[in-house]
C-alpha cells in the first residue's frame, strides 16, 4: 500500500511539475546530516563561533532540544524557542517558548535564529522565519 501511495504521489507531483522526495530519501538525508552534526559537535572548536551569541531556536521537538543543549554546552546563549503557533508548553528544558507572532519578541536582539525543521518543507519554514526576523541570521540546523 505504501508503495502504491508513493507512486500515486509521484505521478501527481510530476503532473503538477513539483519535485518529489520520497520519505526514505528525506529520512536518509536527515540521518546523514544528524550524524555529521554529532561528529562535528564532539570537537571543541566546532561551535566556537556561537560562543556568547544570542540564539533562538525554531521548533521544540527532539532535534531542537539536542541543538539547544549542544549550543549551550558551547556557551551560546539560547534565549528561547519559537513555534509557528501558540505553544502548548511555556517552557522546554527550562527555556521559554513563544509563538513567532508574539509581539513581545520584536525588541529582542538575536545573533542567530536556527531552524530545526526536518523534511521537504524546511526551506519554506526558513523563508517564513526570515520574513519575521529580518536582522538576524536565520540558518538551518544542517548549516551549523
Amino acid at each position: 500500500n505504501q508503495q502504491i501511495l508513493e507512486r500515486e504521489f509521484k505521478s501527481i507531483g510530476f503532473l503538477l511539475n513539483e519535485k518529489f522526495e520520497s520519505r526514505d530519501v528525506v529520512l536518509s538525508k536527515n540521518i546523514s546530516d544528524l550524524k555529521s552534526f554529532f561528529l562535528k559537535a564532539i570537537y571543541p572548536d566546532f561551535l566556537c563561533k556561537y560562543k556568547n551569541k544570542k540564539v533562538a531556536i525554531f521548533g521544540t521537538r527532539e532535534l531542537s532540544r539536542i541543538v539547544s543543549r549542544v549550543l549551550s554546552l558551547s556557551n551560546a546563549k539560547v534565549m528561547f524557542f519559537i513555534t509557528s503557533v501558540e505553544p502548548d508548553d511555556l517552557t522546554v528544558d527550562g527555556i521559554s517558548v513563544y509563538s513567532i507572532l508574539d509581539e513581545s519578541l520584536k525588541d529582542t536582539e538575536l545573533d542567530y535564529v536556527i531552524s530545526c525543521i526536518e523534511g521537504t518543507h524546511e526551506n519554506d519554514v526558513c523563508n517564513m522565519i526570515k520574513s519575521v526576523y529580518l536582522d538576524e541570521k536565520v540558518i538551518s540546523w544542517r548549516d551549523l
